[in-house]
């Protein structure tokens, strides 16, 4: 049996650790609610993975999941552009069991007085598809944007140009 200071002690690390799954979920569902709006909204152009109602299934189990699974991931390095009121987030996903990895790019565009996230662009490094002439992020309006959709100077009739 464990002395009485000993139990207390186990006892107020366990409920602090039950309040803090109980912000993180808080703090998912908040992220998933917000990405769903935005992906309605049409300000998201890849796809949005969420888990509203498996909040505790994130928060209790990812950190084993990830031991289990031998996947983590890096911030490789993270671009802010304050005239643009923009960031991007670049990233490495390890799987350490297949000994595989995976790099990628968010690229998140702010509402200037509020900060509050417009547009979330998710790339990532993928096996090219030596059929496809584009490859590039579908529904999104890369020439409204200023983007140049070939590489010709000043030439509008580029191969798979839409």
């Amino acid at each position: 049996m464990l002395p009485a200071a000993t139990a207390g002690t186990e006892r107020s690390n366990q409920t602090e650790r039950i309040f803090d799954m109980f912000k993180t979920m808080l703090l998912i569902r908040a992220f998933d609610e917000a990405a769903h709006q935005m992906l309605v909204e049409g300000l998201v152009h890849g796809s949005v993975h969420q888990s509203i109602g498996q909040e505790a299934v994130l928060a209790g189990g990812f950190a084993k999941r990830v031991q289990e699974h031998g996947v983590c991931w890096t911030v490789d390095q993270v671009l802010t552009d304050v005239d643009r009121h923009a960031a991007t987030l670049e990233w490495t996903r390890f799987n350490r069991q297949r000994d595989r990895l995976l790099r990628g790019v968010d690229w998140f565009v702010f509402e200037p007085q509020t900060f509050s996230i417009q547009e979330v662009r998710c790339y990532w490094a993928t096996l090219i598809d030596p059929d496809m002439v584009r490859q590039e992020l579908l529904d999104f309006d890369y020439a409204r944007r200023g983007y140049r959709n070939c590489s010709r100077p000043r030439n509008d009739n580029c191969v798979g140009a839409g």
